[in-house]
């Protein structure tokens, strides 16, 4: 949750402080997010797993729930005209992202990476997850086409698979989870603390020599003075 959720959490709003011609924010997600299943450890950022019952792809599925969220949340409180989206690439084999699998998790997690399907569950049940293997152009395509295609054909918020729109599982249309998630990531990040009565959000200033003004306020919210000058930029974590 750290590498995967978190890291980039706390990227964006240093992105979004500093920089402010961003106007497209791009987290990368992946489907495997359907095979998380406990809103509970998500939410909380619960990533203390007991060394007798991990299980590297249901960590991971977990992390990439939150990327999910996290796009739909930042959404809400970026300012008008920044775009928030998460993608799913798909499997890319050729990467040699499963280079480790057996070595940090259940042997099924090679397999998911070399195959394109895996099963992961335990107690509460196990949840089946298959998608298609692509090459390298292929799992670059979606990330290159949500940055780069026209703000009228995107949906702010929303997962993207495919160079389109695509579904996700019942907990990443969670707002409530969203929501909750952020808050904590906030305070994991130490950009929030909790006031004596209500939440209230750190104030970061602008680096000097930056353009433009930003600051985190109330509520997380994010607020900018944009600059007339320069040209959209885009980020993708």
């Amino acid at each position: 949750m750290q590498t995967n959720h978190l890291g980039h959490f706390l990227l964006t709003h240093l992105l979004l402080l500093s920089a402010p011609s961003l106007r497209r924010v791009i987290v990368v997600s992946s489907d495997a997010h359907k095979l998380a299943r406990d809103a509970r450890r998500v939410g909380e950022l619960w990533d203390r797993w007991g060394q007798q019952n991990y299980h590297s792809l249901l960590a991971y599925s977990e992390s990439k729930l939150a990327s999910i969220l996290f796009a739909r949340e930042l959404q809400k409180r970026v300012p008008d005209g920044v775009l928030v989206l998460s993608v799913n690439p798909g499997i890319v084999p050729d990467t040699g992202l499963g280079r480790h699998a057996v070595a940090v998790g259940a042997p099924s997690d090679a397999g998911a990476i070399s195959s394109g399907a895996a099963t992961a569950g335990g107690e509460e049940g196990k949840k089946t997850w298959t998608c298609k293997l692509k090459t390298v152009q292929e799992g670059a395509a979606c990330i290159l086409y949500c940055a780069l295609a026209p703000s009228e054909r995107l949906e702010g918020g929303a997962y993207y698979a495919d160079c389109g729109p695509a579904a996700c599982s019942k907990l990443g249309r969670n707002d409530a989870l969203a929501e909750r998630l952020y808050v904590q990531s906030l305070r994991a990040c130490g950009l929030a603390h909790e006031g004596e009565d209500e939440f209230e959000v750190a104030t970061t200033p602008v680096a000097p020599g930056r353009l433009g003004e930003a600051t985190l306020q109330e509520g997380g919210s994010l607020t900018q003075e944009l600059s007339t000058s320069g040209s959209p930029q885009v980020g993708v974590t």
